[in-house]
């Protein structure tokens, strides 16, 4: 039985290095949602808009599972990891949906400064300076639904009690993600 992950976070919370990493390892396929570049939409490159669009309409799990099942067969790996962009948000009735359908939807989650910094450090190292708190605070609307109480069950925080980063792996770890 294949088994999907939707990673989700706030940006600067290490989604996509997660999703790379988990990649890596060589059981799990990486669709980049959110692939950080300007005005390009990873759900059409990934090849994935049909059935996105069913799910965002009709609520239907299904044949977007179905189309990731067959990604994940083609590619002979356990199955597919999504990391989406920030702004996208699954209550917890789509939660457990998804789960039926072996799609488990988590979010990765940090403290607001901690995701501010580490945004400002990544797009200035990569040619946006101009990509400040501000420009965070306008593309990161969902911060605190992603840490209300309804989201505590799927949701991981990424540091520890001592403010350090947890290492990938421990991340895999705490989200039942067999490497």
């Amino acid at each position: 039985m294949r088994r999907h992950y939707f990673i989700l976070g706030p940006s600067g919370v290490g989604k996509t290095t997660f999703g790379d990493f988990v990649a890596q390892r060589g059981k799990y396929l990486h669709l980049k949602i959110d692939t950080g570049i300007e005005g390009e939409n990873g759900i059409d490159v990934e090849g994935i808009r049909d059935q996105w669009d069913i799910l965002a309409s009709e609520h239907d799990f299904v044949p977007l599972a179905l189309k990731l099942n067959r990604r994940a067969a083609d590619a002979a790996v356990q199955g597919c990891i999504l990391t989406f962009p920030s702004g996208i948000v699954f209550d917890q009735n789509e939660i457990r949906t998804a789960d039926k359908y072996h799609i488990a939807i988590r979010y990765l989650f940090a403290s607001k400064e901690r995701c501010i910094s580490a945004f400002i450090k990544r797009e200035s190292k990569d040619g946006f300076p101009e990509h400040d708190r501000q420009y965070w605070a306008a593309n990161n609307k969902t911060y605190e639904t992603i840490g209300g109480l309804p989201l505590a069950p799927y949701r991981v925080q990424v540091y520890d009690w001592f403010d350090n980063h947890l290492s990938c792996k421990e991340i895999a770890e705490r989200l039942n993600i067999n490497l």
